[in-house]
């Protein structure tokens, strides 16, 4: 996959720009089509690759936004406004696993701490 990675991203690129805004959302068996030329069976192993370049490229600044809903969802080159919108629910996600993180330590160090009491003796 290395040699063919420039590829692959300007097919995803080409096929985004495509696709403006969450309306038009493109799915991720589609986009993996497009960019790898090649059917996935499943939708959730197989387009690990294609996760893995659209995280690439939203480091490197491309507007790519991405929705779920239960009858599909997928990629979108996103406007400014959704683009924000999108930061706003990746940020507010993130929040709450750091959140859900730090419980699990503080629960766990009292946890340890009575386990230590309870078989010390």
């Amino acid at each position: 996959m290395a040699e063919h990675f420039e590829t692959y991203k300007r097919r995803i690129i080409d096929a985004l720009f495509h696709h403006p805004g969450q309306g038009r959302a493109i799915g991720a068996d589609e986009l993996y089509r497009i960019a790898f030329r090649d059917e996935c069976e499943n939708k959730i192993n197989d387009t690990r690759p294609l996760r893995r370049i659209i995280t690439d490229l939203r480091r490197q600044g491309y507007p790519i936004g991405s929705i779920s809903r239960k009858n599909g969802g997928g990629y979108y080159w996103a406007t400014r406004e959704e683009l924000n919108s999108w930061k706003d629910r990746v940020e507010k996600t993130a929040l709450k696993k750091l959140q859900m993180i730090n419980h699990m330590k503080k629960t766990s160090r009292e946890l340890s701490g009575q386990q230590r009491l309870n078989f010390g003796g």
